[in-house]
């Protein structure tokens, strides 16, 4: 492997991460607009009458739709904290360049970009698993339908390809960043628990705490009192 000076590897992460907000960005535009599409679609639907026998199961059926529909806000929040921890990190080595920085969070960067890919993938299997979950119910709805003209909606839905084009390739940026890592083995003995207090707080659903117990699982266990615990109980939205 070609050995880089410290600064260069600092200015190549710094422009991988500003690529990854780029990437962000686009990731949730694409997922809005993709789920503002599926909203379009069902109301092309025809309902059941109300008299019919069958408007209870898919009033359930609908209910469902919905909630699941409302996923996209879930996901959004869950990439604006993956967006937090990379400007933590970013926003440290930028300073850095200039001689004013400090080491916290570049002293854990295989951590960092661990925890954030993990992160990632529990996104792209949520959302796999909502648009599955929305596409059934959406043949359950069709099923009750008599119009031979209605509309098959669920026959053309499927996951949008560059929703998992850009996460694989954020991913795959977060997997670079990993090995360009700057090593602070000193630091990372004296000061790690800190850091991860610091991250924890970023992360408000119980979900995106369960992949960061899992990343940070020696880290925590070697914490001597109840600080995280107390941390990990604020602020938790169950999802």
């Amino acid at each position: 492997m070609l050995e880089l000076e410290e600064g260069n590897i600092i200015k190549i992460i710094i422009e991988l991460l500003d690529g990854n907000k780029i990437q962000i960005l686009k990731l949730q535009k694409c997922s809005s607009e993709y789920f503002l599409l599926i909203g379009s679609l069902i109301k092309n639907i025809p309902l059941p009458n109300i008299s019919d026998k069958t408007v209870v199961v898919d009033q359930t059926v609908i209910s469902c739709i919905i909630k699941d529909l409302q996923y996209q806000d879930i996901m959004r929040q869950k990439l604006e904290h993956i967006e937090t921890i990379d400007d933590m990190l970013l926003k440290e080595l930028k300073q850095r360049t200039t001689g004013n920085g400090g080491i916290v969070f570049s002293s854990v960067i295989p951590e960092i970009t661990s925890l954030n890919i993990a992160q990632l993938k529990l996104i792209l299997d949520e959302y796999k698993l909502i648009i599955d979950n929305i596409q059934k119910n959406l043949q359950k709805l069709e099923a009750h339908q008599i119009e031979a003209t209605s509309v098959n909606v669920s026959k053309n839905l499927e996951h949008n390809q560059l929703t998992n084009t850009l996460i694989m390739d954020i991913i795959e940026r977060h997997d670079l960043i990993s090995q360009l890592s700057l090593k602070y083995n000193f630091k990372r003995k004296k000061d790690v628990k800190g850091v991860v207090l610091k991250l924890i707080n970023v992360y408000t659903m119980q979900s995106e705490r369960d992949v960061f117990n899992q990343t940070f699982e020696r880290e925590i266990n070697n914490c001597q009192d109840n600080q995280f615990e107390n941390n990990q109980e604020n602020n938790i939205e169950f999802f």
